[in-house]
């Protein structure tokens, strides 16, 4: 039988849900600036009050509207890494279905990020502070998996950098589509990640040749002769 508590928490979860789908699209199209509480409230037809008690203050809303997505991806990955195990799949496999996580929660967010880009700028902005201690929460939960990983794999990586530099291709390509592809054809999302995860993983010289583990510390390479 259902707790009586159930319908309750069921109708809490669904007016987060819509606040949040509400001030992704404000904020992606006013900005954090040019939106008020009460526009908010209005469009994701509650009342000022209900929306305080799931978010007290606007930055809070802004902030979940620009993470969440991001936080939602990494703790679904990391429930399915876990599952996976550790030797399931090779490193190009797991790499690609980190990318595909995350160009899905990417996905029709480009001006949500970019309003979000804004706000990191502004050092004395009203959530540029916050905002920015929530993404280092978030960057470093994903620099200890890719720590994981790479000690799985054995992989000849720094995991600091790495990891930084995987969420920054991500975003890179999943908000930039349409500039670094102004005219012709647009490649599919299988495309890109396909493209993606082979770059995470050989670069540019390609996967390796039989014999040869493809894996060269930057230090080694001829980037630094």
């Amino acid at each position: 039988m259902d707790s009586p508590n159930e319908p309750r928490r069921s109708q809490w979860v669904d007016t987060r849900s819509r606040i949040r789908a509400s001030a992704r699209e404000l904020f992606a199209s006013r900005g954090y600036r040019g939106t008020t509480t009460r526009q908010l409230a209005e469009h994701a037809g509650v009342s000022v009050m209900t929306l305080h008690r799931h978010f007290p203050r606007k930055a809070d809303l802004f902030e979940d509207a620009v993470l969440g997505l991001m936080e939602d991806f990494l703790d679904e990955y990391l429930a399915s890494r876990e599952q996976r195990g550790v030797d399931v799949l090779d490193s190009r496999q797991e790499i690609a279905i980190f990318f595909d996580g995350l160009f899905e929660a990417l996905i029709g967010q480009q001006r949500t990020l970019a309003a979000a880009a804004l706000a990191f700028n502004e050092h004395d902005g009203p959530v540029s502070a916050d905002l920015r201690r929530r993404y280092d929460v978030f960057l470093t939960a994903f620099e200890d998996a890719v720590r994981d990983r790479i000690g799985a794999y054995g992989l000849p990586a720094e995991p600091r950098l790495t990891s930084r530099i995987l969420i920054g291709m991500a975003l890179g390509v999943a908000s930039h589509t349409e500039l670094l592809f102004p005219t012709g054809p647009k490649p599919t999302r299988h495309e890109l990640i396909a493209e993606l995860s082979a770059m995470a993983i050989w670069g540019l010289a390609g996967p390796p040749k039989p014999g040869e583990s493809g894996l060269v510390r930057r230090s080694d390479s001829a980037l630094d002769g």
